[in-house]
């Protein structure tokens, strides 16, 4: 009897497969936000299996593809790229997420022929963008997407050699298992030409993924993959809108933030106050018995009472020295005018003599 496969996705997992998974959520459990019911534990987990099935569910390769991930997003911040960044380039509708597959994966639609290399200085910023916002967007939990590349009216004008290769590369190492099935649509011998040279960059996990050449959208819904859009005909998203459910939702962030921080500010202050009355109590009690808390009270308004007066004592000694040091500076000053004062009349009763002769 043969052994059962499994898949590695969430509710078909082996024994030892849910093993490397816990073992993989309490390793990077820092990072990870406490779930606050099902659907969110089923996201997290969701997240956690993609970094084990690309590892093929080895625990070290696991938490490797997490550490590269996290060093990576610290430099290159693709959380903080918005719409308004990248508007040039999605008005074109040459990327866009519409609707979902039978397996509930979501569909990216790519229109390679409306790329244009001399006029997409920020394709890498729109593959952040999409990226980043199906993950936040999605309410049900995401495994990977179902993608389709239109490749109507797309020659060698269009194959962006080096932002692909980028793009693969950043896809591949750090949004791992994203990809669930690649379908070309209106494929012609040029497209599979260029197919033949771009795979050479992609590694070998991700083309065993299957990817398949089709003539038109119809035979796609002749293999009855999607849910909607009859008759083949896929609409891109009204960008204004998103622009502005975008902007509202930035507010709402800056919104939120700013109530935590004055949250943290009450916290810290409630805090300080907490510690003083401790303080106080302990300096009150003192030890045994009422008494010698009061006593150490007085004895302490004591050595307070000391200092200011040592203090101005201290203050007056200065004082006197300075008024005593201007009094000297002015003698001096004095003196030395006195001692100017006949040399200047010799000099002129010289003067004056010589004259006469």
């Amino acid at each position: 009897m043969s052994k059962k496969k499994y898949s590695g996705f969430l509710g078909d997992l082996s024994e030892d497969q849910k093993i490397v998974l816990q073992e993989f959520q309490e390793a990077i459990s820092k990072d990870l936000k406490k779930p606050q019911d099902k659907l969110e534990q089923d996201k997290q987990d969701v997240m956690c299996l993609r970094y084990c099935r690309a590892s093929r569910f080895n625990l070290e390769k696991s938490i490797s593809f997490w550490e590269n991930e996290k060093i990576w997003r610290a430099e290159a911040h693709p959380e903080n790229v918005k719409l308004k960044d990248i508007y040039q380039e999605v008005k074109s509708n040459k990327a866009y997420y519409s609707g979902f597959d039978k397996k509930g994966r979501p569909v990216l639609i790519v229109h390679a022929g409306r790329h244009k290399p001399s006029e997409s200085p920020k394709i890498i910023e729109m593959l952040y963008w999409i990226s980043e916002r199906a993950q936040k967007h999605f309410k049900h939990p995401i495994d990977n997407s179902f993608i389709v590349i239109d490749v109507k009216d797309f020659g060698w004008s269009n194959f962006d050699k080096e932002s692909f290769k980028q793009m693969a590369n950043i896809m591949m190492k750090y949004y791992v298992e994203r990809l669930g099935m690649l379908y070309f649509v209106n494929a012609s011998w040029i497209t599979k030409l260029i197919w033949g040279i771009a795979k050479v960059w992609i590694d070998e996990d991700t083309k065993a993924k299957g990817v398949i050449f089709l003539k038109t959208f119809q035979n796609i819904l002749i293999l009855n993959t999607f849910q909607k859009y009859g008759g083949g005909k896929f609409r891109g998203p009204n960008w204004d809108k998103i622009l502005e459910e975008e902007e509202e939702e930035e507010e709402e962030e800056k919104g939120r933030k700013r109530k935590e921080k004055k949250e943290r500010e009450k916290r810290k202050k409630r805090e300080k106050k907490r510690e003083k009355e401790k303080k106080k109590e302990r300096e009150m009690k003192g030890g045994k018995g009422k008494g010698k808390g009061w006593e150490n009270e007085k004895e302490k308004e004591k050595k307070r009472k000391k200092k200011k007066e040592k203090k101005k004592v201290n203050e007056e000694k200065k004082d006197r020295k300075n008024e005593k040091e201007r009094e000297k500076k002015k003698e001096r000053e004095i003196e030395k005018k006195k001692k100017k004062i006949p040399q200047k009349k010799m000099k002129k009763k010289k003067k004056k003599n010589t004259v006469l002769k």
